[in-house]
C-alpha cells in the first residue's frame, strides 16, 4: 500500500512538472498569417529563335519589390513589380526587358524551420524593347525557389528561383521569345 502512495505522489508530481515545463521547452508551432515585403534582383536570359536562322540569348538584369500576405501555413500570395537595370546590345542595337509585373500565387512546403521549398504560378505583363520597338506579353508565369529563414521567430528570409516570365511572339510571326529568369529575394516578414 505504501508503494502504491509514493508511485501515485511520484506521478502527481511528474505530471505536475510537465504540465508547466513542456510548453516551455515545446517550440511554438501555432501559425499566424503575416505580411511582408522584399527586394529582388532577377538575371532574365531571353531566347530569341527566328525561323529559319535559329537563336540567340540575350541577357538582362532586372531589380524589383514584392510585396507578399502569407494567408495560411502552405500559401501566400504576391505582388511583383521589376524595373530594368542594364540592356543588351546585340548589333549595336539595344535590347531589354523594360518591366515586369506579376500578381503570384505561392504553394509551400516547410522542410523544417529554416528550410522551404515553394512553387510559383500566376499572371504577369512583361514590357520588352528592342530598339525603338516596344511589346507587351501578358499571360501564365511561373517558378519553383527554395527559400531560407533564420527559423521561425526570424523575420528575414532569403529566396532562390527559376521563373519562367514569357513565351511568346510578341505578334511577331516565326519570331519567339522565351525569358527565363533567375531571381534573389531578400524578404522581411510582419509577424
Amino acid at each position: 500500500m505504501q508503494n502504491i502512495g509514493k508511485a501515485s505522489a511520484i506521478a502527481c508530481a511528474l505530471a505536475t512538472s510537465l504540465t508547466y515545463t513542456t510548453p516551455a521547452l515545446a517550440e511554438d508551432t501555432s501559425y499566424s498569417p503575416n505580411i511582408y515585403i522584399g527586394i529582388s534582383y532577377t538575371q532574365i536570359n531571353t531566347k530569341v529563335s527566328v525561323d529559319g536562322f535559329g537563336s540567340k540569348d540575350i541577357e538582362n538584369g532586372l531589380l524589383g519589390g514584392i510585396l507578399g500576405y502569407r494567408f495560411y501555413e502552405y500559401a501566400a500570395v504576391e505582388f511583383r513589380g521589376y524595373g530594368n537595370l542594364n540592356d543588351s546590345k546585340e548589333l549595336g542595337v539595344s535590347a531589354k526587358i523594360s518591366r515586369d509585373f506579376s500578381i503570384l500565387l505561392k504553394p509551400v512546403y516547410s522542410i523544417d524551420q529554416y528550410f522551404e521549398v515553394y512553387g510559383l504560378v500566376g499572371y504577369g505583363q512583361v514590357e520588352g524593347k528592342i530598339g525603338d520597338l516596344s511589346e507587351t506579353s501578358d499571360g501564365l508565369q511561373y517558378g519553383v525557389g527554395i527559400g531560407v529563414m533564420g527559423g521561425k521567430s526570424s523575420n528575414f528570409g532569403v529566396g532562390f528561383e527559376w521563373t519562367r516570365r514569357f513565351d511568346d511572339d510578341f505578334e511577331t510571326p516565326g519570331v519567339n521569345f522565351r525569358g527565363d529568369g533567375f531571381n534573389l529575394n531578400v524578404t522581411y516578414h510582419f509577424k
